[in-house]
């Protein structure tokens, strides 16, 4: 393997634009309207009239479509503990949020999470073509910072199927 030093650091298909003042930073096709070049997003301190609109939307209470509001709200509250480097308050958070998952398409609510993913595998709910050590980590009984991203990985990958 030789040097790769000279390569971006986004692990994914891009469309070549970066945002100005992040270096290394390249919009993936995927950003929608972030895509210009002009913005780096509402996460961010942009001060564009795209960003204004989705956190004026955020802040009242907007929600993907057909997302039950228990999930959503689950959902950021985890996204906070994570940004907040809470990870215990995360990992119980998105157990929780995949446990209802889960819950609502059959399984019982004293099973462990692996059994509960293991259910959302075979109805649908995730995809076979997820890795299997997504998996491990997540079903761990660590209180990790890894754990949290796995379960959040596992739970982003869930709501695309189920709500978009």
């Amino acid at each position: 393997m030789g040097d790769h030093s000279d390569r971006k650091e986004v692990g994914r298909k891009t469309n070549g634009l970066e945002h100005p003042g992040r270096k290394g930073y390249t919009t993936s096709m995927s950003d929608g309207p972030f895509a210009s070049g002009q913005c780096s997003g509402p996460g961010s301190d942009c001060v564009c009239d795209e960003c204004q609109a989705l956190r004026t939307a955020a802040l009242a209470g907007a929600r993907p479509r057909g997302v039950p509001q228990v999930v959503y709200n689950a959902y950021l509250d985890a996204r906070a503990a994570l940004r907040a480097d809470a990870p215990t308050e995360a990992n119980r958070l998105l157990e929780r949020l995949l446990g209802y998952l889960a819950e609502e398409r059959g399984a019982r609510p004293e099973q462990n999470l692996a059994a509960k993913l293991d259910l959302l595998r075979a109805a649908g709910v995730l995809s076979p073509r997820l890795r299997q050590s997504l998996f491990d980590e997540a079903a761990s009984t660590d209180d990790t910072v890894p754990r949290a991203w796995a379960m959040m990985s596992i739970a982003e990958h869930a709501f695309y199927r189920l709500y978009l």
